[in-house]
């Protein structure tokens, strides 16, 4: 008996049932988590607040810690659950995706896929088939008998990437076979144990969807390049389903990482409120930080000109624009000097964004410029959905030049049209984030150094178009004038601005 093939079994699978179900199980996780913290608020802290004392007071005390351990188990597996048909739904379009991708690459090179069912597609030479009828063109042509005899050498590797793909096909039916398999007898169990509800949430966080090297946001063309062959539901989906990811990965549009971001916000706002209120929050989670988000999520509420855009959130540290990158003539990049997430830094380097795009308009009415708050990147990035520990910016070492660089390089990736004309904003009280960012050769943009105490023109620093004083304000009008000439090509080169 052959063995079954799973090719054409792909292309009549539906993900939309498997969406289906991830949203029902996930209704169902959110109502137990609602009814857990109301147990928690009108049972337990009632008992335990109650005052009373004695050996059936401990005894009581026991026995709801252990009812609020199943309960909290219980929440986790059916969030792990929603999940894990959540990431069998994202995988199996990804398939989808790659298996038209891979009938395009086979029409591409000369070649047309036979696909009988029940048996791997048959790769057959489109010019053969074409001259089937006329036998002498064969003989007659030796352009024509060189083709065909490429083509026929390179079909072995055609065919290998056909039987490639089906073990790709064959080895995702088997893991989410084994992933229902476990989940059944997890839910055979009288309780859930800690450890199986913790190994199987952490797992279905870390999923196999998205492929690691675009997790990992190393390779601004290649997130691009993956993006890209996305067909445009699939990429919605995603954009849909890992906010966080997809929101903070170089080389994905910023129309895209601004949408991904908008619903990764209340998400992230959600958990940090939420862990506060328990006593027990992540490393880096304080209620200062979620303040700064909530004021963070109050300004992208407000309409506001030019329209505002969040390009990055979560362990990246917030990256706002003002105008959108990836259309703009001009963009300018600013890192704040000092501080973390907080309300002064959503007041006070926002609000500077914001000027200076204004400032820009004006400076050249006809150009557009785009102007981004880029907050520093000390925390590593995918550690934790709240690992939000930002406390530097551009005096903050070197921590955050090679992502500063990096995002530079996404911005001229994912830009329309012509190359925008890039510069980077920063401090120049320490060698950090805007000294490693420009010392690249890639960098080719003007830069600004606010603040200067003298360091930048001892460091590689490149094509520093403006220096301010040491204890010049950034938003003083001729200061915030000069930096937008600079901006918009405007500037003198190397010519300071005499602070007030």
């Amino acid at each position: 008996m052959s063995e079954e093939v799973y090719w054409d079994k792909l292309r009549s699978a539906d993900a939309g049932h498997l969406h289906a179900a991830a949203e029902r199980w996930e209704a169902v996780a959110q109502k137990l988590t609602r009814h857990a913290a109301d147990w928690r608020v009108n049972t337990q802290q009632r008992v335990l607040n109650s005052g009373w004392a004695g050996d059936a007071a401990s005894a009581a005390e026991g026995q709801l810690e252990a009812l609020e351990g199943q309960l909290r188990n219980c929440q986790q597996e059916l969030e792990s659950i929603h999940l894990q048909f959540r990431d069998a739904a994202d995988e199996l379009l990804l398939l989808k995706a790659d298996q038209a991708a891979l009938k395009h690459e086979c029409e591409a090179e000369g070649y047309w896929l036979f696909e009988p069912g029940g048996r791997l597609p048959e790769v057959r030479i489109t010019m053969e088939d074409q001259a089937s009828g006329s036998p002498g063109m064969v003989g007659n042509d030796p352009q024509f008998q060189k083709q065909l005899s490429d083509l026929k050498a390179k079909r072995p590797g055609i065919e290998q990437k056909i039987r490639d793909f089906e073990e790709r096909i064959r080895g995702f039916d088997e893991r989410w076979a084994g992933s229902i398999n476990h989940l059944a007898d997890v839910g055979q169990k009288d309780t859930v144990d800690d450890q199986t509800a913790s190994d199987d949430l952490y797992h279905s966080q870390w999923n196999n969807v998205i492929p690691a090297d675009i997790q990992s946001n190393k390779d601004p063309k290649a997130s691009a390049a993956w993006w890209n062959s996305l067909p445009e539901d699939t990429r919605q989906q995603l954009l849909k389903d890992y906010p966080g990811t997809i929101g903070g990965t170089d080389g994905i549009p910023a129309q895209d990482r601004d949408a991904a971001n908008r619903l990764y916000l209340p998400q992230l706002r959600e958990q940090m409120a939420t862990q506060l209120a328990g006593g027990h929050p992540d490393p880096g989670v304080t209620q200062a930080k979620l303040d700064g988000l909530n004021a963070l999520q109050k300004q992208l509420d407000t309409p506001s000109n030019p329209p505002m855009m969040l390009i990055g959130v979560g362990g990246n540290g917030p990256i706002v624009s003002y105008g959108n990158p990836d259309k703009a003539t001009n963009i300018a990049s600013y890192v704040p000097s000092k501080g973390g997430l907080d309300q002064a830094f959503v007041d006070g380097d926002l609000g500077y964004g914001r000027q200076l795009a204004v400032a820009a308009h004006q400076a050249d009415p006809k150009a557009s410029t785009a102007t981004v708050v880029w907050m520093n990147y000390d925390a590593p990035p995918r550690v934790a959905g709240t690992s939000i520990s930002m406390t530097g910016g551009s005096g903050g070492g070197d921590d955050g030049s090679q992502p500063f660089s990096q995002f530079q390089t996404g911005l001229k990736i994912t830009h329309d049209g012509q190359p925008p004309n890039l510069t980077a904003i920063g401090t120049g009280y320490h060698n950090g984030t805007l000294m490693g960012a420009t010392q690249g050769n890639d960098w080719s943009g003007s830069t600004v150094v606010t603040g200067d105490s003298g360091w930048s023109e001892d460091m590689d620093v490149k094509n520093v178009a403006l220096r301010t004083g040491a204890d010049a304000d950034l938003g003083d009008p001729a200061t915030l004038k000069a930096t937008a000439n600079v901006v918009t090509g405007h500037g003198d080169r190397n010519k300071p601005v005499v602070p007030k």
